[in-house]
C-alpha cells in the first residue's frame, strides 16, 4: 500500500510539473503506435534448488505527447504488455517452466528533451505457464485474478530519427522495475505442481520504434 501510494504521487507531481510549464503557444501534440520488444526476468528471491533466466518481453500499443516546448513533454501510453520468467531445475534444464503474464497498462510519463522518466499502471489481463519435465509438455492458465495490480516506475529514451511532414519516427527504449509483486495472494508462482511462497517484481528492459503523427501545432 504504501509503495501504491508514492507511486500515485509521483502521478501527481508529475502532472503538477507538467502543467505548471505549459505554455499558450507552441504546443504540439503528437500520437501514434508504437511496438518494443526486448527481455524480462524476475527479481525476486529464487527458492533452492532452482535457477532462473531471461524471458522475451514486448508490448505494443498508441503512444502520444504533449509537447510544451521544444525541450519538454508530457507522455500517455497505453499499451498490451507480456513478460515473462523461468524457472528450471539447478541440475537439470531440461525441467523448467516459462510464465507469461499479460497487462493493458496505462503509461503516464515526461520526456526532457532525449530522456524519459514515467510510471506504468498494469491491469492483468492474465497469462499461461509451459512446463517442460523433460519427458513431457503441458500449458496451463493463469488467471487475472491471480496476478496482482502492477505499478512500475520507467525510465528511457525517445529519439528522433526520422522526420516527414506525415510525422516522426522515434527510436525508443525503456527499463521498468515493478515496485508491486507479480501475485495477488500470499502464495507466489507455482514449480512442478507445487506452490511457492516466493514471489517478487518482473522488471523488463526493451526498444522498439514509435511513428508519431502531428495532431496539432
Amino acid at each position: 500500500m504504501k509503495r501504491l501510494i508514492w507511486a500515485l504521487t509521483l502521478v501527481a507531481l508529475f502532472v503538477t510539473l507538467g502543467l505548471s510549464i505549459v505554455q499558450a503557444q507552441g504546443n504540439r501534440i503528437t500520437v501514434g503506435p508504437e511496438f518494443l520488444a526486448g527481455g524480462s526476468v524476475y527479481a525476486g528471491t529464487v527458492p533452492k534448488s532452482l535457477k532462473t533466466d531471461a524471458r522475451f518481453s514486448f508490448n505494443f500499443g498508441a503512444l502520444g505527447y504533449y509537447n510544451s516546448t521544444e525541450s519538454f513533454a508530457l507522455m500517455l501510453g497505453l499499451v498490451y504488455d507480456s513478460r515473462g520468467m523461468n524457472f528450471h531445475q539447478q541440475d537439470d534444464a531440461n525441467h523448467f517452466e516459462n510464465s507469461t503474464f499479460n497487462y493493458l497498462s496505462f503509461q503516464p510519463g515526461v520526456k526532457f528533451k532525449d530522456f524519459t522518466l514515467g510510471l506504468g499502471l498494469g491491469i492483468p489481463l492474465g497469462g499461461s505457464i509451459d512446463e517442460h519435465t523433460g519427458v513431457a509438455t503441458g500449458t496451463t492458465d493463469i488467471s487475472a485474478s491471480r496476478m496482482a495490480t502492477m505499478v512500475e516506475l520507467r525510465l528511457g529514451g525517445s529519439v528522433p530519427i526520422l522526420e516527414s511532414e506525415l510525422g516522426d519516427l522515434r527510436f525508443i527504449i525503456n527499463g521498468s522495475y515493478p515496485l508491486t509483486k507479480t501475485f495477488s495472494s500470499s502464495l507466489g508462482f507455482t514449480f512442478n505442481g507445487n506452490p511457492q511462497s516466493q514471489d517478487g517484481p518482473i522488471p523488463t528492459l526493451q526498444a522498439g520504434l514509435s511513428f508519431q503523427f502531428g495532431v496539432s501545432k
